[in-house]
């Protein structure tokens, strides 16, 4: 019997010869929709695989690219043979897709064969790009030991070619191969010397240029033998990608030299690399040294690298000035639902190192309008242990108050927190129900049980992939305080359209019964899927995300890279699923992060969609999408706001900023989306 995306493909390929804008046969029309079909079901039978295997030989280049990602991407040992062939493909573009899908089959398997490969193709491979794709595969490899990590580097140094994209996959290359366990110190002298040639190659600063340099510098410094002449180096970049890395490296400077070094980069005139500086002191023991430089860096003119001086603030002694500057920024709050940063953050540290003083102005946080507000407010409470607070804003009527305070109660009053944390299973917000049977932890309040089978349900009828992480939550704290008396509830879930859900369910009768229930999942109809039509129109496709501040970033997507996430995307945007909503997630220096009705990470749109992972790395500037373990996206995307190499080949990269950037950098928690606009 052929499975259901063979089927889905039977319905579908009538309707997209006259949708596609590229011209294509039907034979291929068909060809390509059987292969994106086959990928995004994990391709569950026999027909599948020999559907991807025919594929991958298939007379048309596009159909041999995404048979072949298609096959690494469902990650299993058993199709390295089948992907091989491929490393001998005409196309070159073919060729780096299987090197890179090496690299995924083999992810839970012995890499010696796919090592072994790659190394003899490096040494054969025609075509610079495809040897840097070949390259940085064989350093994600699982390499171990020492011994053989300095092999595996001197082999990759001893012959790198000439062009930015080679040379920028054997930097990656590099890269993951010096973050693994077994590298620390274990590079030889010849890979090294290479990571300093290209390091400081040139002083070009066109983003595909400097990307060489950084990634070459950030693969020294994760070495650990890393020297001071290198961080040096690196600080007088022309670029202040790359002078952060010297910055992020600065554990290469001898100890009597470093709060100096760090204080120079402060005078940066890039923000980027000023906060990488003073995330560098604030790891530094709190002297009186270091906290004088802190204090200075409140006034920079970047609101997140004082933001970041402000918290280390917390860190110093509370001397009298101290206390008195953090009282007094933190009584700038005003009702306004902007511009409240500096004083959460203020009120946050004072009450760390002044609690009465913090108490005296709570009243006016916890009283604002804003959520986030009133969510540091509480970790401001749990600070200064003043449950009365913490407990006045559980009651809150929104969840990240409501969320904080129980996490900060659960910290400060012991069982104080068994009441409002049950009192919170009344929500049905994904972030706070996790959070409340967390805090039920260790409790022997049998009374919470039927309030935590009745959020169960309640969240389990509305059938959202999403909803798993709080449903198992909620499954494990009935295990806990729950028997077999309440086992006919349970006993429903064997038959969840959520494998976990039901694997869970088994789990917490064979803990009050002794025996194993079989789970007996049913899972629920496959989702539609984009067409090559679709995706060809989304390839000529802007996101424009109009900002409440009136700035703008727009997006363009990558369809045929991740099909299904880049259309969801599109596809929300249109139907107005972002307007209002906020980025609640901001980490400077990492990314931003948002897109969620509930502004936390656990809510968003409900089914879950597959990771679609590709050779393309975490740049600066490209967009993602946030999971919470494999093929767990539900539509929260992330804007990269450095390179963020260590996220590669872990999360789908759906888009990349094609203006505005500016106003990503200048985003904080709460900036909130007026609408998306998609042309």
């Amino acid at each position: 019997m052929r499975n259901l995306s063979i089927s889905f493909l039977l319905l579908t390929v009538a309707s997209v010869a006259c949708e596609a804008p590229i011209s294509r046969s039907p034979e291929v029309t068909a060809e390509l929709q059987g292969v994106l079909a086959a990928s995004d079901a994990r391709a569950p039978t026999a027909d599948d695989i020999e559907l991807l295997r025919a594929g991958a030989t298939s007379a048309n280049v596009e159909v041999r690219v995404q048979a072949v990602r298609a096959l690494g991407r469902l990650e299993r040992g058993e199709l390295i043979a089948v992907i091989v062939p491929a490393l001998a493909d005409v196309d070159p573009s073919v060729r780096a897709e299987a090197a890179n899908a090496l690299g995924q089959a083999v992810l839970r398997g012995d890499p010696s064969v796919v090592r072994d490969t790659l190394l003899v193709r490096l040494g054969t491979e025609s075509d610079a790009r495809v040897r840097g794709v070949i390259a940085q595969t064989i350093g994600r490899l699982r390499t171990e030991p020492a011994t053989l990590v300095a092999d595996v580097a001197a082999r990759l140094a001893a012959d790198i070619p000439d062009g930015v994209a080679a040379q920028t996959g054997f930097a990656k290359g590099f890269y993951h191969l010096a973050r693994q366990p077994a590298a620390r110190g274990a590079f030889p002298e010849p890979a090294l010397a290479s990571l300093r040639r290209l390091m400081t190659a040139t002083s070009d600063t066109s983003d595909p240029v400097r990307r060489v340099r950084s990634t070459a510098a950030a693969a020294l410094f994760a070495s650990a033998q890393a020297t001071a002449a290198d961080a040096d180096a690196a600080v007088a970049d022309p670029h202040p990608l790359v002078r952060r890395e010297g910055y992020a490296g600065a554990g290469a400077v001898p100890s009597d030299r470093l709060v100096a070094f760090l204080h120079e980069g402060l005078a940066d005139t890039s923000p980027i690399v000023r906060y990488e500086a003073l995330r560098g002191l604030g790891r530094l023991p709190a002297e009186e040294a270091v906290c004088s430089i802190i204090d200075e860096s409140t006034a920079d003119p970047d609101l997140h690298v004082a933001l970041l001086a402000i918290d280390r603030m917390a860190t110093c002694d509370a001397s009298a000035v101290r206390v008195a500057w953090l009282e007094g920024t933190a009584g700038t709050l005003t009702a306004a639902d902007v511009g409240w940063h500096r004083a959460v953050h203020a009120l946050a540290s004072l009450a760390v190192l002044n609690a009465d003083r913090a108490g005296r102005l709570l009243p006016d946080f916890v009283a604002h309008p804003s959520p986030f507000v009133r969510a540091w407010a509480a970790r401001a409470a749990a600070a200064a242990r003043d449950t009365v607070t913490l407990r006045m804003l559980s009651d809150d009527s929104v969840a990240i108050v409501q969320t904080a305070a129980i996490d900060g109660l659960a910290r400060t009053s012991g069982r104080g927190v068994d009441g409002p944390a049950i009192r919170a299973l009344a929500s049905d917000d994904g972030e706070l129900l996790i959070t409340a049977t967390r805090a039920l932890e260790g409790s022997s309040d049998t009374s919470a049980v039927p309030v935590l089978l009745d959020a169960l349900d309640r969240i389990s009828a509305r059938r959202w992939d999403t909803d798993r992480d709080p449903r198992v939550a909620l499954l494990d704290r009935v295990r806990s305080l729950g028997s077999a008396r309440d086992s006919a509830r349970i006993s429903r879930y064997l038959a969840d359209f959520d494998a976990v859900v039901a694997g869970r369910a088994a789990d917490v009768l064979e803990s009050w019964t002794g025996l194993r229930p079989e789970p007996r999942p049913a899972p629920s109809a496959p989702r539609t899927l984009p067409t090559p039509g679709t995706l060809d129109a989304l390839d000529r496709t802007m996101l424009t995300f109009e900002m409440a501040d009136g700035g703008r970033v727009v997006l363009r997507l990558r369809p045929w890279d991740a099909p299904t996430n880049a259309e969801r995307l599109a596809r929300l945007a249109r139907s107005g699923h972002f307007d209002g909503l906020t980025f609640h997630r901001v980490v400077p220096n990492f990314v931003v992060q948002g897109g969620s009705p509930g502004a936390n990470e656990y809510a968003g749109d409900g089914p879950y969609t597959r990771d679609e992972l590709g050779i393309d790395g975490n740049w600066r500037g490209t967009v993602g999408l946030s999971t919470r373990g494999r093929d767990t996206g539900d539509a929260q995307i992330y804007f990269n706001l450095i390179d963020n190499l260590r996220l590669d080949h872990n999360y789908t990269i759906l888009a990349e900023v094609v203006e505005g950037m500016d106003v990503v950098d200048r985003m904080q928690e709460g900036a909130r989306i007026r609408s998306v606009v998609v042309r």
